[in-house]
């Protein structure tokens, strides 16, 4: 996974409800943002950090990062507004002394505009996207005992990645500004745009209902011996001597035959109708994804709150039920998730990929505290197992 799919990642829809709701935005212009956001700021980082100074201030900025700064700015997300506003306030402090202020604020009004917002109402979200970039190249320098210069390599090493992530359309908005650099805007502007998922299959029309076999058989019956009588009536001829034959004609043979071989038809429509119903089999695979992957987000999103929402012993004590709920829900989907289609499964596997990174940086900030860890550790190790198996 490349730093642009692991800080994206860490945006949870958890997280981006708590910052609709803190900032006063909408949820769905705060997604939008964001996912924008963060591979610009990258951008911009790394233009700023191959000019004079650049490698300096991104090394100054980092090292005020602190330890685990993405734990730490999970567990601000996750609290309540002024926590919020808090870390957007920091993060927009760090931004500015990389980009500077004018370079940030020329940021944050491009994004309002593709958000359809202004710079004012942007600027927070702007800071919060600063935090979650240096918190991801923080936990990325010190998971790889990178110093700032280091930083900056691997930054380059994944400008192509970073460049797709950036819409054409919004790579349009920069020209001029200066803000990531023009060849970087021109690989971004040529970058195939993200293949859209494909619409789910519908379910076959339910077969067209079937007449009984048998009320087809009497019909017939009953239109043969019509045709029977209209023939005897009209080619018959004057004579009526076959009237007094009636009394034989009373025991059928014919009929008889007729009835006998009669239930050779019923006894195939059987088989008919279960052919017809077999496509309806198929019916439930894609929805039956669907569903799994939205249970799936909404299992991921409570351990994140469960996880943010742990800070000392009390917390711990308090979120171990809704651990241990979480780990036994994912238990109870492994059958399901194994018999998912090929593209279901898939799409399930993109949701833990996008959320595991923020997780498994949690848990195991957790899990190695002395107080903490003993209380959450088993439940916290049942999800990251089940987890990981079912990203395959």
């Amino acid at each position: 996974m490349n730093l642009t799919q692991m800080i994206t990642g860490f945006a949870t829809p958890m997280i981006a409800s708590k910052l609709a709701g803190a900032l006063g935005l909408p949820e769905g212009v705060v997604r939008k943002i964001v996912s924008v956001g963060i591979p610009v700021v990258l951008a911009a980082i790394m233009k700023r950090g191959s000019a004079p100074g650049g490698t300096d201030a991104l090394g100054g900025a980092l090292s005020r990062m602190g330890d685990n700064p993405l734990d730490a700015l999970g567990a601000a997300l996750g609290g309540d507004a002024s926590q919020v506003k808090t870390a957007s306030s920091a993060g927009g402090d760090l931004l500015s002394s990389i980009l500077g202020a004018d370079s940030a604020g020329t940021l944050a009004s491009k994004l309002g505009s593709y958000g359809g917002v202004d710079a004012k109402a942007a600027a927070p979200l702007l800071g919060t996207i600063g935090s979650m970039a240096l918190g991801g190249l923080k936990k990325t320098a010190d998971d790889q005992g990178l110093d700032a210069a280091g930083v900056m390599k691997l930054l380059e090493s994944e400008k192509g990645d970073i460049a797709k992530a950036i819409p054409a359309d919004f790579a349009k908005m920069l020209q001029g500004t200066d803000l990531v650099g023009a060849n970087f805007l021109q690989s971004a502007a040529s970058a195939p745009a993200a293949p859209k998922p494909a619409p789910p299959r519908p379910a076959p029309p339910p077969p067209a209902p079937r007449k009984g076999g048998m009320s087809r058989w009497i019909i017939g019956l009953i239109v043969l011996a019509l045709l029977v009588w209209l023939v005897s009536k009209f080619l018959g001829g004057p004579p009526e001597e076959p009237a007094p034959v009636e009394p034989a004609a009373t025991e059928e043979p014919a009929p008889a035959t007729t009835t006998e071989a009669a239930p050779a038809e019923p006894a195939a429509e059987p088989a008919e109708t279960t052919a017809a119903e077999v496509p309806a089999a198929d019916a439930p695979e894609v929805g039956e994804g669907i569903d799994v992957t939205a249970d799936m987000q909404q299992v991921l999103d409570r351990i994140t709150g469960a996880l943010t929402g742990i800070t000392d012993q009390a917390s711990a004590e308090a979120a171990a039920p809704a651990l241990a709920e979480a780990d036994a829900a994912l238990e109870g989907m492994t059958a399901t998730v194994e018999a998912l289609p090929a593209e279901a499964r898939t799409s399930l596997q993109s949701a833990i990929a996008a959320a595991l990174p923020a997780i498994e940086g949690a848990a195991e900030k957790l899990t190695s505290d002395a107080t903490i860890g003993p209380i959450v550790k088993p439940a916290i190790d049942g999800i990251l197992a089940k987890l990981r198996a079912y990203a395959g």
